[in-house]
């Protein structure tokens, strides 16, 4: 079972971490302490899919609003 954690407004995989549940590297522990400081991070569940197809969304390009993800 894995978790992805990774900052709430991100791009490119920036700071994002991929870990089996319960058993977290005690060096991204700490990076991701030191990074709390100056950021909100959130916690995933893993998705496959993701990683086979990528991550598609759907953005107005005349305001740069986000309209959701394309499946």
């Amino acid at each position: 079972d894995r978790v992805v954690i990774k900052p709430a407004v991100s791009g490119a995989a920036r700071h994002t971490y991929a870990i089996e549940r319960g058993a977290i590297d005690p060096t991204i522990l700490e990076t991701v302490e030191t990074l709390l400081q100056q950021e909100a991070f959130l916690v995933q569940p893993f998705q496959d899919s993701i990683v086979e197809q990528g991550e598609k969304i759907k953005v107005d390009t005349r305001t740069g609003d986000y309209l959701g993800r394309v499946n």
